[in-house]
Parts: structure tokens; sequence; C-alpha cells
């Protein structure tokens, strides 16, 4: 007795399984219907039993089976709204360059100087140094030395180095840049060096010219590449030279030279 309570369950398995033989045996060779249909009411809890069990499995490796596809679906329809985000965002960008083209079309100074037009495809940063290059060259009527401007006259660099279809702009914040520039307030002269890449200072500006903040710079005659007139900036900050001789300003462009797109080349002559 201990032997069977300890394995009652392995033993009343056995017997299910013998019953269900036993029964199939006699359903088989057709001998009694007495017996057939006791077989059929002891086994017809264990077959609703299987049946069930059999049921739920299937739902279950169904519901599974769905998860997994939906998983994928959902992948890739994250993947396909990545895809939509991305060239939204480049017809956006596309669209804003257009508009920035637009605007600087109109404002450029093109009834006074002979303008070609330049986009901006490459830069040069570091070391103080501030350089672009421009999709424009010898092939084009690029040569050293000539203005490079933005909306109405707004000088950004000169050309130092023109090669047959591209060419290497230094721009005026440049800490290689020089240029002659006067005060249009006051007619004061001095020179524009380029200031650590972000900024520029006018030097040599006699004790004796008046000097105020916002007051407009331009290039001036003296110049030995530019035109005189072309805006340069707008006085921001004043100060003495450590001689105490000459006054020297800060000077602040209107250009925001880190998001430059288009550019116009002053060409010689009209």
């Amino acid at each position: 007795m201990p032997l069977f309570k300890k394995h009652q369950k392995i033993f009343y398995t056995i017997f299910i399984i013998l019953a269900v033989l036993i029964g199939t045996r006699f359903l088989a060779v057709g001998k009694n219907k007495t017996i057939t249909n006791v077989f059929s009411i002891i086994t017809r809890p264990v077959g609703t039993v299987f049946s069930t069990m059999g049921w739920w499995t299937h739902q279950k490796l169904s519901f599974f089976i769905n998860i997994g596809d939906l998983k994928n679906q959902n992948q890739k329809l994250f993947n396909e709204n990545l895809t939509l985000r991305s060239q939204v965002a480049q017809l956006e960008e596309i669209k804003n360059e257009n508009n920035i083209f637009r605007e600087q079309l109109k404002l450029a100074p093109r009834e006074k100087y002979n303008l070609l037009p330049a986009l901006i495809i490459g830069r040069e940063s570091g070391g103080y140094s501030e350089i672009v290059y421009i999709n424009r060259g010898l092939g084009d009527g690029i040569k050293n030395n000539m203005a490079v401007l933005v909306d109405k006259g707004v000088l950004i660099g000169r050309v130092v180095e023109a090669e047959k279809h591209t060419a290497k702009v230094r721009l005026i914040t440049d800490k290689d840049s020089r240029l002659n520039a006067q005060i249009v307030n006051s007619s004061g002269k001095g020179l524009i060096k380029g200031q650590f890449g972000t900024s520029m200072i006018m030097t040599m500006i006699p004790q004796t010219v008046k000097l105020n903040k916002g007051d407009t710079v331009v290039t001036s005659n003296l110049s030995n590449y530019f035109p005189e007139g072309l805006l340069v900036g707008y006085i921001q900050e004043i100060t003495s030279s450590s001689d105490q001789l000459f006054q020297q300003a800060t000077i602040f462009s209107p250009v925001d030279f880190d998001n430059l797109h288009l550019v116009w080349v002053l060409l010689e002559g009209r």
C-alpha cells in the first residue's frame, strides 16, 4: 500500500492508458456494444480533457505566432516611418535653402556690380583660420583677390586661390585677413584685421576721430583688393591702443558666417 500511495498518479495514468488501449481493441473488432458504451462513458472525460488541452495549446501557439508577426509589422512600420521622416527633413532643408537663395537673389546689388553667384561647397576651420570653398573657378572668370559678397554688397572675404572649377575664399574674420576701411559717419580710416575667426578689430584710428557704437564701417579707397563702399560691419566696442596714440574698435558683421550658402563674386568690369 505505501508503494501504491507513493506512485498513485503513475498507476492511475497507466490504468487510463490500458483502458484506452483495451477499449480501442474492442471497438475495432465490434465484439460487444455494451462494452463499447461503457468504454465510451469512461473515456469521454479523458478525450474531452485532451481535446481541450489541444485547443488551448493551439490557441496559445497562434497567439505567440501572431505576437511575432505584430512585432515584425511594427518594426517594418517603424523603419518606414523613419525613412519618411528623413525624406520630409530633406525636403524641408531644400525648401529652406531655396527660400534663402531667393531672398539673396532679391538682395544682390546687380545694378551696381558685375556679380557671379556661387555656392559654398566646403569649409576649412581651425587654428583661427576661416576658409570656404565655392563651386566657381578659373573657367568661370574667377581670379585671385576678387571680392566675395552677400546680400546688398556686404563683404565677407576675397578669393585667395582659384582652380579650374573651384576657388578658395578667405573670410574677413580669418586671422590673416587685412583690409583698409573707413567709418561712414566720421570719415575716419583704419585697418581691419580678422580676430580669432569670430570677429574683427579696426586699428590705427586717429584719436581725433569721433567714434560711436553702431557707426557703419565700409571699405575705403585705400583698399588694394576691394572697391570703395562695400559694407564691412558696425562698431560694437571702442578702446584705445596700448600706446594711447590710436583708437581701435571691435567690428560686428551682420553676416552669419556659420550659415553661408549662396555668395556673389565681384567680377572685374561691369
